[in-house]
């Protein structure tokens, strides 16, 4: 899929662009990442719910399943500790793959290496293709215990149309126009 430039914003959810006229932070289903090519920032299209996840006869409750765009790892500072994020192709292919964070992993496989293992969401398996590393607590909650899925796969089995949130990162401070 080839990046569509609208001014000084690039996307490369071209479903979003009708005729290449619409912006695309205008469609809930166009799931993915906006670059600004004159400031660098990145913005990702963002989803989320609280599910119970299962691995072999572990049980996490509680656990925010986020559904988003591939470069959501920009705007949220969300640094690998093994493995690799979403791409854009997991998210338009709708792949069930995730990436998890460290409390994830120490709940669902301790001692264990979980790239390349499944996590059940109800009836849904997703592999583990990512860790992050860990973020800690603010204000006394975790920022570590999470899923990360594509988008459209998140929209697909949750069949919810709620609304969709848009991070937006700048590259630095520096480079914002006055």
């Amino acid at each position: 899929m080839s990046p569509v430039r609208l001014g000084p914003v690039t996307t490369t959810t071209c479903e979003a662009i009708p005729a290449g006229k619409c912006s695309p932070m205008c469609r809930h289903r166009s799931a993915g990442v906006a670059r600004s090519e004159r400031t660098g920032s990145r913005a990702a299209w963002t989803g989320g719910s609280s599910e119970t996840l299962r691995y072999r006869n572990r049980e996490l409750r509680a656990t925010e399943v986020r559904g988003r765009g591939a470069g959501y790892e920009l705007p949220e500072d969300l640094p690998l500790a093994s493995g690799r994020h979403l791409a854009e192709m997991d998210d338009v292919r709708r792949r069930m793959v995730c990436v998890i964070g460290p409390e994830v992993v120490e709940e669902l496989f301790p001692g264990l290496d979980p790239l390349g293992h499944g996590i059940r969401r109800g009836r849904e398996t997703y592999e583990v293709v990512g860790v992050t590393a860990a973020k800690g607590k603010v204000f006394g909650q975790t920022q570590d215990r999470f899923v990360t899925i594509p988008m459209r796969t998140f929209q697909k089995y949750k069949q919810e149309r709620g609304s969709v949130t848009i991070a937006i990162k700048s590259r630095d401070e520096a480079s914002l126009p006055l």
